[in-house]
């Protein structure tokens, strides 16, 4: 998806300037492929992505984090709980993603009876070895909602706990609004993406922005207990965590006192890997605090329309 402003909107905004970086902080971090035009339309890459006046409220989401291996045989369970009850029970306030990470994750040829040529991909990422690590991941199937209880332990629940944690966090108010805005080139696989966000309500903590690209509906092998067979070579491996596109924990995104109202623009370019099927692969973006690691608000878009 790709709204475009208009080229006198874009040259106007740069006479006025007189250059491509303006007053900090909302073009703060203007590149050569990035430029910022006020806090509703980005150049990236020559894309000119924008946002249009928007005046509906904002609804609280929450994100869920699903950590998983292929050699788990207790996961698919939990998979098959956020697909059959989870995102049902909230169509439009859940975004969820797959964490591959930990010893579950690993490519191995060790198991007994191991089919020739099984799990052999790959499906870990650096940014989810670093929050596996940070968040003291410590079993599986285990999920974060919000990341909430961190550090004290309680923010690692079993499968059948997420339903409760993830009804008590969406009646939270949001205080928060995120937007996205993308452009897919289908032939070359390059993403760019734009986010806005907005400060709904004043603040003083210091919040972060946390942008990820996943990929849903992976087929490939998945330990299965209960299951038949119990290794499952057409096993759909759901919104798999692929990449960060602003480091393993994100950017400062406000700071000090912010009040109602202040509004950010962010900008990124992304390289989808060959083997990335770009009709599944989605960006989510985050806003998280720096201190209690508690996810604010979330969303998600998929890049191909």
């Amino acid at each position: 998806m790709i709204r475009k402003v208009s080229l006198i909107a874009v040259f106007s905004a740069i006479l006025f300037t007189g250059c491509d970086k303006v007053e900090a902080p909302y073009y703060e971090g203007s590149t050569a492929d990035v430029v910022y035009i006020g806090t509703d339309a980005a150049i990236i890459s020559g894309d000119t992505l924008s946002f249009e006046p928007d005046n509906t409220p904002a609804i609280k989401k929450v994100l869920l984090e699903d950590y998983t291996g292929h050699t788990c045989g207790n996961c698919p369970a939990a998979a098959m709980y956020i697909v059959s009850n989870l995102v049902p029970a909230n169509p439009d306030q859940l975004v969820v993603m797959g964490v591959h990470a930990g010893d579950f994750a690993n490519t191995t040829n060790g198991l007994p009876n191991q089919p020739t040529a099984s799990f052999q991909t790959d499906f870990t990422c650096a940014v989810g070895n670093a929050w596996y690590t940070k968040f003291n991941v410590n079993f599986n199937p285990c999920g974060m909602v919000n990341r909430a209880g961190f550090p004290t332990g309680s923010h690692l629940k079993p499968y059948l706990a997420w339903n409760s944690a993830i009804n008590a966090q969406k009646a939270l108010a949001p205080t928060q609004k995120i937007r996205l805005e993308a452009h897919l080139d289908t032939l070359t696989g390059k993403a760019n993406i734009a986010v806005q966000t907005e400060n709904l309500s004043a603040t003083s903590s210091e919040l972060k922005l946390q942008v990820v690209v996943t990929e849903d509906s992976i087929m490939d092998w998945q330990v299965w207990y209960g299951h038949v067979p119990e290794y499952e070579p057409s096993y759909y491996h759901r919104h798999v965590l692929r990449t960060t596109l602003n480091s393993n924990f994100g950017e400062a995104l406000y700071a000090g006192n912010v009040p109602a109202g202040e509004k950010r623009i962010r900008g990124y370019s992304v390289q989808l890997a060959p083997e990335w099927d770009l009709k599944h692969c989605s960006v989510v973006a985050f806003i998280y605090d720096a201190t209690t690691q508690q996810v604010m608000q979330v969303e998600e878009l998929h890049l191909e329309e």
